[in-house]
């Protein structure tokens, strides 16, 4: 499943299937961008939207699970932006490259998906709690 619009959120999801070696792929490439080592998760003002990526590539052990937590504002003055330390300017750049990735691999066949949503169990997998 993923979102109609590629350039904001809207609520109209989309729902398609992903060839298994695409998916693999993917999984490779979002490893490779360290995310599953950044110093912290959650980069958050009060008041501003939350997004949230999800990621689970499950089948190896230790268990390779992340969730980021942000607003995507890039203004100078604000949030993880006000005097960027080098965890929060690689938190940024793994949370570009791996929205960039997951965009890169969205089907090309797709249907609207008209059930209500229900997010799964591994939504949950770090509490979202606020990094320096």
């Amino acid at each position: 499943m993923f979102n109609e619009s590629t350039n904001r959120w809207t609520d109209k999801l989309r729902e398609g299937r992903i060839e298994t070696n695409r998916v693999a792929k993917l999984k490779i490439s979002i490893e490779a961008t360290d995310v599953f080592g950044l110093k912290g998760n959650c980069y958050l003002v009060p008041d501003a939207p939350v997004y949230c990526v999800m990621l689970d590539l499950g089948e190896k052990q230790p268990r390779k699970l992340s969730g980021l937590f942000w607003d995507e504002r890039e203004s100078p003055r604000y949030g993880i932006n006000i005097n960027p330390k080098p965890h929060h300017l690689k938190f940024k750049e793994c949370w570009k490259r791996v929205n960039e990735l997951a965009l890169s691999t969205i089907p090309e066949k797709s249907e609207p998906y008209e059930k209500r949503f229900k997010q799964g169990h591994s939504w949950y997998l770090k509490k979202a709690i606020q990094s320096e």
